[in-house]
Parts: C-alpha cells; sequence; structure tokens
C-alpha cells in the first residue's frame, strides 16, 4: 500500500508548534452597530484595537489577526513558553478590565460593552500569512478551540481549558467552566508564586526528600564551612524546589530573606532582593531602603552592614530567571559578606555549566514508584497497581506532574487518558519542545527519532535510522540534555518519561513521522527475515499505522491481538482488536474502493 505524497515545498515552510491561543470579541457588536452611528462605532473599535495591541505587547502575545470586533492572540511563537496559559489569561484580563473603562457607546438603551474570551493550547501546523489569513496561518483544532469556548460563555467570561493553564490556573480565582474540563476565570490572586496559590487546594506531602531538606535545614542554619556559604538546589521543572525551600525556612532559626525571580510581568531590577527588603525592614542601624530601585552597591551594603549584626540567610527561588545586577550582588555577597548564606533554588543550565562556579550543589531526584504511590493516592486513595505503575512511567516521578495529572481526575479517567496521544498538558510541551528546540541539530534528530521508535529504542536502530554513528560523547550529551538517557546494560535509549516522548512526537511534522515508522517498519523486516529477533507484531502493527501502510497495519494489529489473547492479557488483546477495527473502518470510509 503506497503512502500518500505529502508536498515537500509546502512542507519546508510549515513547521509545528505548540502554541497558546485567546480569541476575544466584543458582545452583541451586531445589536450594538444597529443601534449607533457607524462613526462612533468605528471610533470605539478604535479604541479596542488600541487595548489589543497594548495588551498583548505587554504579555509577549502576538496579535495574527483583527477582524471587525474580535481580535486572534498567540503565545508561545516563535519560541515555545511553559507559562503561555498564564499569558494568554492576564492579557485577556487586561482587555476586560480596560475595556470596561472606556467611554460608553451613546444612547440611553445601550449596555455597558462587555467581552468574551477563549483559551486554547496545543499544537498547531504554522506558516507564512498574508493579507486574508493574517500574520500567520495556523491549521490546526486549537485556535478554533478558542474560539468555539465563546459559544456557551456568558457575557464577560473568560473561559479557558485546564490544559491550557495547568499549574498556572492557580494564580487566578476561578470556578467550573461552562463545558467539560474548562474553567471560568474571574480575578487574578495576590500571589507571588504557583505554590502559594496550589496550597489552597491542598499540598501533596513531600515524599523522598529527607535527606535533601536535611541539609537545607542544615545550610539555612549556618553549620557549614565559610567556603560554602552557596548551595544550589538543583532540579527540573516540576521537582519540588519552591515546596522543599518553604519547609526548610519554617525549621530554620535563622532570619531567613526570601524572594523570587520571574520570567515576566514582573520585570523589575533586582526583584527578589527588592521582594526581601520589602518584606523584612533592617534594623535601623543598617539605614533606610525606602528609595527603590536600589543599585547593587547600595544593596550589598545594606546585606553587609546587615549581616554583622546578625548571621543572614538569602533564598532566590527561580534563579534561573535572574537579572544581570542579581547576579553581581550574589557575587558580591558571597566575596564581602563572609555572615550571609545564599540558597539558590534553580533549574540546571542548558549549557552544562554551573550557576555558581565552586558552589555546592543539592540536586533532586525523581520519585521512586513507591513514591509516586503514595503521592498519587493522596489524590487518588483507590488506584489499582497497574495504574500506578503506568502513572510512573508516564510522569518520570516528577512531583508536579503526578500531581497535575491526578488533581481532579478519576482513576477511570485517567486510565483512558494515557491509553493514546494528547495526554501530554499543552504547558508542558511547551516546555519540552522549548528544550528541544535549543538542541543542536544532530542531537535533535537523534530524540525525534527515538520518540517516533516509542518510549525505549535499541541504540543499534537508532544509528540505522538517523545513519549516525553514536560516541560517548552524543551519549553524554543526550543524556545532558535532559531528555533522552542511555540503559547501558540495554543497550537502549530511553525517554526520561512518557510525558516527554509524547511531547517530542507530537511536535515531528507528519511527513518525517511517517518517513521515520516506514524507516523503522524496514528494520524490524530485515531483523525477522535474519532471524535475530523474534516476532515483533506489536511494533510492526505500530509502525505500519504511523507510516500510512494502513492495510498491513490492520493485519498486524490482528496478530497482536491474537497473541494477547493466547498469554491472557485480555485488556491489551481488546487494544489491539479495536485499532485493526480502526484502521479497517477509516479506510473503507476514505477509499472505499481500496
Amino acid at each position: 500500500m503506497s503512502v500518500p505524497q505529502l508536498d515537500p515545498a509546502a512542507g519546508a515552510s510549515r513547521q509545528r508548534h505548540v502554541l497558546t491561543v485567546l480569541f476575544s470579541d466584543l458582545v452583541g457588536s451586531t445589536l450594538l452597530g444597529r443601534q449607533i452611528d457607524a462613526e462612533v462605532m468605528a471610533d470605539w473599535l478604535d479604541d479596542l484595537r488600541r487595548i489589543w495591541r497594548a495588551s498583548a505587547e505587554r504579555h509577549s502575545g502576538m496579535i495574527l489577526r483583527m477582524q471587525g470586533d474580535g481580535a486572534l492572540i498567540v503565545f508561545g511563537y516563535p519560541q515555545p513558553c511553559e507559562d503561555g496559559g498564564r499569558r494568554a489569561a492576564e492579557t485577556a484580563l487586561d482587555i476586560h478590565e480596560a475595556v470596561e473603562k472606556l467611554r460608553p457607546l451613546l444612547g440611553p438603551a445601550n449596555h455597558p460593552p462587555q467581552m468574551r474570551s477563549g483559551i486554547a493550547a496545543g499544537v498547531a501546523l504554522v506558516s507564512a500569512g498574508d493579507i486574508e489569513r493574517g500574520r500567520l496561518d495556523l491549521v490546526g483544532d486549537v485556535a478554533n478551540s478558542a474560539a468555539g469556548l465563546l459559544k456557551s460563555a456568558p457575557a464577560g467570561a473568560i473561559v479557558a481549558y485546564e490544559s491550557a493553564l495547568g499549574p498556572h490556573a492557580n494564580f487566578f480565582e476561578h470556578v467550573t467552566g461552562p463545558e467539560a474540563r474548562t474553567l471560568l476565570l474571574l480575578a487574578r490572586k495576590v500571589v507571588q508564586r504557583r505554590l502559594d496559590a496550589t496550597s489552597t487546594r491542598g499540598l501533596t506531602p513531600l515524599i523522598d526528600r529527607d535527606g535533601a531538606l536535611q541539609r537545607l535545614h542544615t545550610f539555612l542554619n549556618h553549620k557549614i564551612s565559610p567556603t560554602n556559604r552557596c548551595l544550589l538546589l538543583e532540579a527540573d521543572a516540576g521537582m519540588g524546589k519552591t515546596r522543599l525551600v518553604d519547609e526548610a525556612i519554617l525549621r530554620t532559626h535563622e532570619l531567613v530573606l526570601y524572594g523570587t525571580c520571574e520570567s515576566y510581568l514582573v520585570a523589575e531590577v533586582l526583584q527578589p532582593f527588592a521582594q526581601m527588603l520589602r518584606k523584612h525592614k533592617p534594623p535601623i542601624a543598617v539605614g533606610s531602603v525606602d528609595n527603590f530601585p536600589l543599585s547593587p552597591e547600595r544593596l550589598l551594603e545594606i546585606f553587609k552592614a546587615w549581616s554583622a549584626l546578625q548571621p543572614l540567610s538569602i533564598v532566590v527561588d527561580d534563579w534561573q530567571w535572574a537579572d544581570d545586577a542579581s547576579r553581581q550582588l550574589v557575587q558580591g555577597l558571597l566575596l564581602y559578606a563572609p555572615q550571609v548564606a545564599v540558597l539558590l533554588a534553580c533549574r540546571p543550565r542548558e549549557d552544562g555549566a554551573h550557576w555558581i562556579v565552586d558552589a555546592e550543589r543539592e540536586v533532586l531526584k525523581p520519585l521512586s514508584l513507591e513514591g509516586t504511590a503514595l503521592a498519587v493516592r493522596r489524590w487518588l486513595p483507590e488506584v489499582d497497581p497497574f495504574l500506578l505503575e503506568r502513572i510512573h512511567s508516564h510522569t518520570g516521578g516528577v512531583p508536579l506532574y503526578v500531581e497535575e495529572l491526578c488533581h481532579s481526575s478519576s482513576a477511570a479517567w485517567l486510565s483512558r487518558s494515557l491509553e493514546g496521544p494528547g495526554g501530554t498538558p499543552s504547558w508542558l510541551a511547551a516546555w519540552v519542545v522549548g528544550r528541544l528546540k535549543h538542541l543542536p541539530k544532530r542531537l535533535a534528530d537523534l530524540v525525534r527519532a527515538a520518540a517516533v521508535a516509542g518510549n525505549a529504542v535499541p541504540a543499534t536502530m537508532l544509528e540505522d535510522v538517523c545513519k549516525v554513528a553514536i560516541d560517548e560523547i552524543t551519549v553524554r550529551n543526550l543524556a545532558d540534555s535532559d531528555i533522552l538517557f542511555p540503559a547501558v546494560a540495554e543497550q537502549k535509549f530511553r525517554f526520561k518519561h512518557g510525558l516527554t516522548r509524547e511531547a517530542v512526537y507530537e511536535s515531528i511534522s507528519l511527513g518525517e513521522r511517517r518517513a521515520l515508522h516506514a524507516e523503522f517498519r524496514r528494520l524490524l523486516d530485515a531483523e525477522a527475515a535474519d532471524s535475530r529477533r523474534g516476532d515483533q507484531v506489536e511494533a510492526l502493527a505500530y509502525h505500519c499505522r504511523g507510516a500510512g501502510q494502513w492495510l498491513d497495519s490492520a493485519v498486524y494489529a490482528e496478530r497482536a491481538g491474537d497473541r494477547a489473547s493466547t498469554a491472557f492479557a485480555l485488556d491489551s488483546a481488546r487494544k489491539w482488536y479495536l485499532s485493526a477495527m480502526d484502521v479497517r473502518a477509516d479506510r473503507t470510509l476514505t477509499h472505499p474502493a481500496d
């Protein structure tokens, strides 16, 4: 069966992107247009467009097009952003608040103008736009999903899919939305961090963190050597750095000054240190600190004088987003303020270097299977052991992913959602794809090919498909990417967790995916002919379907179902039989003459 041909010229100009989309329009514009003069309406719409532009620019969004009283704004282009949902929600709130302050439209019968906004996120195929399609042309369901939310949204409402906001939903007051798995956003919460907002729904107890907690407690109480006054708490997103720091601070006897860095919104220079001084006024002997902003030199004087009176512990969260002035200040504190201990919670640097040379490091590891089980049962007490293992594999034991996956989900829904594509939240997919885009092309090609293979792929097969030799340096670089890891004993490469693999797979273009699936199928056929491996019917069914080789896929899926039935693995058999039926049904509907 031939594979449907794709236009290579068109494909070269199109790219898949994980986007968050905000669609915002004016409620009842048709009726308003009948009640007031066209000139008045046009002037008012000019004001509205200025609001759209200013709000989108403030939160790094891009207006793709304005059509009459509606605007389509995207976040995460050209670079993915994991907080796209938060940016979209902040933009929508700014728009709604600004519109309420506009001059009222003329006429006593006219109600105050109101907006209505929808937020969705997902993968879209993006290509250059034109005068008809807007600045960019989006193909995919994400834009329609955002606009579709407005059909059931009341006037003045902001409705967002839960998957678009993820943990960032906790920055906003919200209630259950009008459609399944949506939120109705009401207002901003007065919080600085996701953890503060999340605590309103209850926190998963600290799990597998006893050793790290004890070390942080010791450090913040100044039970350290004079040469080790800086500690880096390093871990990727979702590993619970902030949660751990908060717990350590609660157990600390010395004064702890806490501040956090933001990737956007609060772009104040020296932000974490300004937060510290606004919350904790230094002793009178140190001098006045009311005139913000302060220079790094003045802040160094303040903290040095303060630490001469009492030992100080300074904690900065999300250090990876610190500005240059903050970095300069920390270096000065380590050089000239011997009574100051500095704890920096941060993600690892993408280049593999350390944020502070010679600093001590505490690296958080993912939860063990037992730890994941404890966390899952916090939300789903009746979960069965088989689903627990799947959740652990899918999340890689990352505490935030486990918590977000389980929160407000039944075990039955979660079991179904892990069966197929689409289980990776858009905010997480954006983070994964962002890391992938920073990899050199050679490494990115290996990661994409591995994603097509599955959660694990033999090293030799990956070399054959990518036509490269994987040496020790390549293995180390792949591990440093924190996406794909070598399983030396098995001579395979494995993804850190299923969520990562799925996000990478969804970012690959259809043409490239089909070509890679076809190549893996060719290798499996060759190995079967050489009798070097057993019957790989499951893998063949998967790769034939991915390559668009429909009939072969159905045949292998039926064989996989038969084999599962023989082994009394009835759930697996059912999955394969349904796959075979789906393929045959799809081909009958789309190609009835085949």
